[in-house]
Parts: structure tokens; sequence; C-alpha cells
């Protein structure tokens, strides 16, 4: 159940990475550390 949510944050951080493509070099990494992030918390809560 918990998975499903996740699997749509991190699609929606896909989307977020595409629209930053033209952006600068750093603020993609920042999109990829915040989507990294969503990931560890929601398979933190998996293991639960």
């Amino acid at each position: 159940m918990y998975y499903k949510v996740c699997i749509r944050a991190i699609i929606a951080d896909l989307g977020n990475f595409h629209k930053l493509s033209t952006a600068k070099l750093n603020e993609i990494l920042y999109e990829i550390y915040l989507a990294l992030d969503v990931l560890f918390w929601c398979l933190s809560i998996v293991k639960k």
C-alpha cells in the first residue's frame, strides 16, 4: 500500500526533473538528492 504512494512520489519527482533539464546543473543534482531522500524515507516505512 505504501509503496504505491512512493512510486507516485518518485514519478512526480522525475517529472520535475524533466522540467529542470534546462536549468543549472546544481539544481538538477538537488532534485536527484530530494528524490533519493523520498526513496529512502519510503523504504524505511516499508521495512516497519
